[in-house]
């Protein structure tokens, strides 16, 4: 299960404003790769939507059947907000509906799997 815990305004080229949400996973617990110790974290991502900014605001906190997965794409920079530290990704995070778990093969174990 996955939690709507956001939305946010974006632009099209155009100029017009869309929104988009941010979908949360529920907490899971990772191993440092650099002190060894756990720590709690969470997965976002966003998707489009077609909803108004007060439908938006509406399903805040309502939950979906699915996860979020880590997906390779081509390697970008990411500017870490609390450091200004730049990092190299390869991988980003997207949502993916129950039913179609069973269609590309994605289950639990995947949405655990480290780069």
């Amino acid at each position: 299960m996955v939690t709507i815990s956001n939305f946010m305004p974006r632009k099209r080229e155009d100029g017009s404003v869309f929104y988009v949400l941010q979908i949360t996973s529920g907490i899971e617990l990772v191993k440092s790769k650099t002190t060894g110790q756990y720590y709690a974290t969470t997965r976002q991502c966003t998707i489009p939507t077609t909803l108004n900014e007060s439908a938006c605001l509406s399903i805040r906190g309502t939950e979906l059947a699915g996860n979020i997965i880590k997906v390779k794409c081509e390697p970008y920079d990411f500017i870490e907000k609390q450091t200004g530290e730049v990092m190299t990704l390869d991988y980003r995070y997207e949502y993916v509906p129950e039913e179609n778990e069973v269609e590309t093969g994605v289950s639990d174990q995947a949405t655990h799997e480290t780069y």
